[in-house]
């Protein structure tokens, strides 16, 4: 919709990684908020730069012992997420406008490798969503989507006082050995693929064996090769992003955490 109109793009997202961690983040601004393209920017560049940062050093005493572990990159999880959330409240400050001028919404994702334990974290606040695939290619959803009483509706952005609540409620995944791929996305892909617990399988299909007919339901889909084994996953998934659905027409943003060579086949 906004290309075609030729406005501004609402998502955003941000990863980066160092030897410990990789942080991945998507954010959606509120399309009736004047300012929240900028919002979504800053809320997931912030909580990739928090998170980096946090991981850099554990101590060695929280890092050897599981549960100390998980309490505590729990914790930095819902700092950083708060972190965002004062960001754009003192942008508003600053810049004379109102904190819900750069309301988002906030996806979250830890992936911790410490010398002894490896844990996932993630956190949602609004809508999208965030799901996983298991080697034995299994999925499951984790965290929910936030929404109103009215299709499309989200009831909690950041930075709303909600958000300080929602920021807490850190999903810990362990053992991480299982996991195959980790994927997050706005609900521009949410909503044509509803109900992503459900529908989450047709998604990671489609990423490791390609695609060689549109769903059923689709309008149009660009056949082509695995997204995620092509030289550049970037370039396969942005082609995927392509796929028409009749009335699904919102920003489309996707991060992906993948093993890499794949360990599954469909």
């Amino acid at each position: 919709m906004h290309a075609n109109g030729g406005t501004h793009r609402e998502d955003s997202f941000a990863c980066d990684a160092h030897d410990r961690a990789t942080v991945l983040c998507v954010s959606d601004g509120a399309g009736s908020c004047q300012h929240s393209r900028i919002g979504s920017h800053v809320a997931a560049h912030r909580v990739v730069e928090f998170l980096l940062a946090a991981t850099e050093q554990v101590d060695s005493a929280v890092a050897a012992d599981a549960t100390k572990l998980k309490e505590h990159l729990s914790s930095k999880v819902t700092e950083a997420v708060l972190s965002a959330t004062d960001a754009l409240l003192d942008l508003a400050k600053k810049s004379g406008c109102s904190p819900k001028d750069f309301r988002c919404t906030l996806l979250t994702a830890l992936h911790y490798r410490g010398e002894q334990h490896e844990l996932l974290l993630t956190n949602q606040i609004g809508d999208g969503a965030i799901c996983l695939l298991r080697k034995d290619q299994s999925t499951a959803r984790l965290g929910s989507s936030d929404s109103g009483t009215h299709s499309g509706e989200v009831s909690c952005f950041v930075p709303d006082d909600c958000a300080r609540v929602k920021a807490k409620a850190v999903d810990c995944i362990t053992p991480v050995e299982p996991i195959e791929c980790v994927l997050l996305c706005s609900d521009g892909i949410e909503d044509p693929f509803y109900p992503l617990e459900k529908q989450a399988a047709d998604i990671f299909r489609q990423f490791y064996k390609g695609v060689d007919q549109p769903l059923p339901d689709f309008k149009a889909q660009l056949l082509q090769l695995a997204p995620l084994l092509q030289e550049s996953a970037a370039w396969g998934l942005a082609q995927w992003l392509e796929f028409e659905k009749r009335g699904e027409n919102d920003d489309r943003t996707v991060a992906v955490l993948h093993r890499l060579p794949p360990t599954i086949s469909f």
